[in-house]
């Protein structure tokens, strides 16, 4: 429907953004659908055609382009923005950014234009050979590696300070914890959370007790095997930066270790665990903590899907069904002390979900 319109619009930023490109040509504009649904954007795989110091040259590349303006969305798409332009230029393996705005076509919000990877995901990889780790085992070493490449980069032998909240590295107000959670609160603030809310009141309480000294590095937010793509040349490349910010790495080593584990089995997951851990030169503690963190995130942001729109509950009962609940009930009420009762059928009911058959 907006094909034609994205090509001209398309055309005419490129050349002006890109002076030294000359005769312009997009072709094979097509929009891409995917197994997951992506509730920010759509994406379109593109070829761009131009003369470049008299020669001709042909990029593919990549427009990400927002579902609709809404202002959470577009601090997301900022911060990514930054993100993933400071960490290509300090030589950490993104893609590429070309291009990167707002209204691109009408009531779309902002968009990228970006490099195109050649390859697959790394959790396709990993599902041909979960019964059989020694076959994968350089690549769950390297996917270990480079989180802790990540959580530890420096450029100009410097900390990366960089993120949606500058409350995070304000001192003496609020403990950085609990300005993480209550940033995080605010995507689900309309949400009757149920059982989740006693939990969450745990998290917020000991997060301001926490004593623990704090273990800041660049994160990811999201990393797990399916944003790590798998080159063709055998190189890694990790993609989807809307949630990266500074914080304290330990709240990407325990969801990726959660999502690794649903995506995957709990192998796989306390295998790539083990292996950072060895990797890794920093001594990290209260991991139990940062395991709610986890688990209640993830609740929260399933919450937040399933009351965004009826049309997502689908999606929302597909990934619950890939979840061990069981398994986060056990693992929360150990470690809060908390008496809870059936978490799954709770949240199916505080959400409106019914149950899959």
């Amino acid at each position: 429907m907006y094909t034609k319109s994205i090509q001209q619009n398309l055309k005419k930023i490129i050349k002006s953004e890109n002076p030294t490109w000359k005769n312009i040509q997009i072709e094979n504009l097509n929009l891409q659908s995917f197994d997951k649904t992506n509730v920010l954007s759509d994406i379109y795989f593109f070829d761009l055609n131009m003369k470049e110091d008299s020669k001709n040259k042909q990029k593919k590349l990549v427009l990400k382009l927002g579902l609709g303006v809404d202002k959470s969305t577009e601090l997301i798409w900022q911060s990514e923005k930054q993100v993933m332009s400071k960490l290509f230029d300090c030589g950490y393996p993104v893609p590429r950014i070309y291009s990167f705005g707002e209204n691109l076509i009408p009531n779309r919000g902002a968009y990228f234009v970006m490099e195109y990877i050649e390859g697959k995901n790394l959790s396709e990889e990993i599902d041909l050979y979960t019964n059989d780790l020694k076959k994968i085992d350089n690549h769950l070493n390297r996917y270990a590696k480079l989180m802790v490449e990540l959580h530890n980069l420096k450029c100009n032998d410097e900390m990366i300070i960089i993120g949606r909240k500058n409350e995070m590295f304000t001192s003496g107000q609020k403990n950085p914890i609990t300005v993480y959670l209550e940033d995080y609160l605010k995507f689900a603030n309309n949400i009757k959370y149920g059982t989740i809310s006693a939990i969450i009141n745990w998290l917020l309480i000991e997060s301001k007790n926490l004593e623990v000294p704090l273990e800041l590095g660049m994160t990811h937010g999201d990393f797990q095997t399916d944003n790590v793509l798998l080159k063709e040349n055998g190189d890694f490349c990790v993609i989807d930066w809307g949630f990266s910010r500074t914080a304290d790495i330990r709240l990407d080593t325990h969801w990726s270790s959660l999502l690794n584990r649903f995506r995957h089995n709990s192998i796989v997951s306390d295998n790539i665990y083990s292996k950072y851990l060895e990797l890794q030169d920093r001594e990290l503690t209260d991991d139990s903590f940062f395991q709610v963190v986890a688990m209640v995130r993830l609740l929260i942001g399933l919450s937040h899907l399933a009351y965004r729109s009826k049309n997502y509950h689908g999606t929302v009962n597909k990934f619950i069904g890939t979840m061990d609940m069981d398994y986060m009930q056990r693992k929360i009420s150990k470690i809060t002390g908390l008496t809870l009762p059936n978490l799954e059928s709770d949240f199916r009911e505080v959400n409106g979900l019914l149950k899959s058959k």
